[in-house]
């Protein structure tokens, strides 16, 4: 899978989705290499992936130490880990 395919799925996952269901959404308007798993319902810091590098999901935990946790994906994982092919 090409990163332009990827991101057309995670468009698609994120218009799918209900008012308050979980879906990443941009984190600047014009940059698909940066989202936010956001979970309107929770109040809590939300993690981001960053698309950067080809055929690679780096997914950050943050949290209120500045101690983020990144975690690498291929595509693939990503899209299972987190249902976005339903």
């Amino acid at each position: 899978m090409e990163k332009k395919e990827f991101i057309e799925l995670l468009n698609k996952f994120e218009k799918k989705t209900k008012l308050f269901d979980n879906r990443f959404t941009r984190k600047y308007h014009n940059d698909d290499d940066y989202w936010v798993y956001s979970r309107p319902a929770i109040d809590c810091i939300e993690p981001e992936i960053n698309l950067t590098e080809d055929y690679k999901v780096k997914f950050i935990q943050l949290d209120f130490n500045n101690t983020n946790t990144i975690i690498e994906y291929t595509y693939d994982e990503f899209i299972t880990k987190y249902n976005l092919n339903k």
